[in-house]
């Protein structure tokens, strides 16, 4: 969904789409490098502006990538999961089933 808001954006931009209400206030807060609430609805909590959500993003989305494309990694980026809780919980089940172990 963020980057089909960011893609129609440059399009309405350029004259190629129409400029609706809510995309005018994406363009305002990417001007005002303030993160969207449209992008804060479906991504990972972050109080840092947009250039730094940005950053942060990428950085995530190839962390996330290595493990598809490579298989899961020898050590993992804590932070960079958008539910921890739910990775953990995994791996405490995973362990589990492993050695037999009841949880």
């Amino acid at each position: 969904r963020i980057k089909d808001t960011v893609v129609v954006l440059q399009k309405a931009v350029k004259g190629l789409a129409v400029m609706t209400p809510e995309l005018e206030v994406v363009g305002n807060l990417f001007l005002e490098n303030k993160v969207p609430e449209s992008f804060k609805k479906v991504s990972y909590p972050s109080l840092k502006p947009l250039s730094g959500y940005i950053v942060d993003f990428l950085k995530r989305l190839e962390f996330m990538g290595g493990w598809i494309d490579h298989g899961p990694a020898v050590c993992f980026w804590m932070s960079g999961f958008f539910f921890t809780q739910a990775f953990m919980t995994g791996v405490k089940q995973n362990m589990a089933r492993k050695y037999k172990v009841p949880i």
